[in-house]
């Protein structure tokens, strides 16, 4: 019976999917990939089409209808993708849940220059029967020049305040969208400080790693170009149910997904930021016991929860690869790395001003904490 009823279901998104391309109601999301000039990191995801448009003026309900949009969103399996950068090009197919994931040799390098970092990828869906082809353009990540060390970073209650109280985190996730949610304080400038790095003109790369579900990744980009943040890869993850056998593999995405990086390029150090309020502090010693010389420094965000951050201070105590520091805002962050070597001081001003300029949730919100 239960592989009748499989059968009948795979039958109806065959359908499903034929019904859509034939409309021309597809929608492919290029994620940034990273990579080097001769191996690439890259992915995508076919949906139906969502018409999701926000817009700085949009309002709760509005936020909530997009954001109902963005967890509603039907995949589309077994699409044949046709994927094309410079003179590369190659046919990918999506999985069960519309993406196309893919480590690409290519077989003439990308040519390198100056101040150019970001390369175009060409995605095209293969089976559409409309004369204009569903097609849509991402971007890759190739860091090389005068790179001092490479960033890690996590998001949520890292660079994006989400509260970490249930309650005010589902208000700002449905109710809020790119350009209402907040930024801890300082920290744009203190990402632009990791980027310049110790002389101010290095060009260290930054990836953002996170455990959010890949269905905000809209909203995520959005935000850190609002919040004029400094761009790189974002990577996310799938949403899994807690009786699905990936469960294991989705539970172990920041782990394994900071180890690829640092395969990926061999050649550099790297800084781990991330926030007490998960398993941050554990998965990044964690990683510098293993890649005992890889890794520089470790920054862990403190939560507004004492217990929490008293555990993470052992751990990072028992850390004996690399320098670690527990900070309560960006300006701690920036006067240990500049103490250190990973940044300049003139940072430091730049921090404290906007740190006394920085803007806040309406008063009456704090009233969701007591719930």
């Amino acid at each position: 019976m239960k592989k009748i009823l499989q059968n009948t279901f795979n039958r109806l998104r065959h359908w499903q999917k034929r019904a859509a391309i034939a409309n021309d109601e597809l929608h492919i999301l290029p994620y940034r990939g990273y990579g080097t000039p001769e191996r690439l990191h890259l992915s995508a995801r076919v949906l139906e089409y969502r018409n999701i448009h926000p817009h700085i003026a949009d309002g709760a309900w509005r936020n909530a209808l997009n954001m109902y949009r963005r967890f509603e969103s039907d995949e589309v399996p077994n699409c044949a993708l046709r994927l094309q950068i410079a003179h590369h090009s190659c046919t990918l197919h999506t999985d069960q849940e519309g993406y196309a994931n893919a480590e690409i040799q290519l077989n003439m390098p990308l040519p390198l220059s100056p101040k150019r970092y970001w390369y175009d990828t060409h995605w095209t869906l293969q089976e559409t029967t409309n004369p204009q082809t569903t097609a849509a353009t991402g971007e890759v990540f190739i860091p090389h020049g005068d790179i001092q060390y490479g960033l890690i970073t996590d998001i949520d209650d890292t660079v994006l305040k989400t509260c970490g109280i249930k309650t005010k985190m589902l208000y700002y996730t449905f109710f809020k969208n790119a350009y209402s949610r907040l930024a801890f304080a300082g920290t744009a400038p203190l990402y632009w400080a990791w980027r310049k790095g110790d002389t101010g003109q290095r060009v260290n790369p930054i990836f953002y790693v996170s455990n959010s579900p890949s269905n905000l990744y809209d909203m995520l980009s959005d935000f850190m170009q609002h919040n004029d943040l400094p761009k790189g890869p974002i990577c996310l993850r799938d949403i899994v149910l807690p009786t699905s056998e990936k469960i294991a593999a989705y539970q172990e995405h920041k782990y394994n997904t900071i180890v690829k990086i640092l395969h990926t390029f061999p050649q550099w150090q790297f800084v781990l930021v991330g926030d007490s309020g998960e398993r941050d502090a554990d998965i990044y010693t964690e990683i510098a016991h293993i890649f005992p010389h890889r890794i520089k420094a470790i920054y862990i965000r403190s939560v507004a929860d004492p217990a929490r951050n008293e555990r993470v201070r052992r751990v990072l105590e028992q850390c004996e690869t690399c320098e670690t520091l527990l900070f309560d805002d960006s300006l701690a962050a920036i006067q240990h790395s500049a103490n250190i070597g990973l940044a300049q001081t003139r940072w430091i001003d730049a921090i404290a001003a906007q740190q006394q300029h920085q803007p806040k949730h309406a008063a009456w919100e704090d009233w969701i904490d007591t719930y």
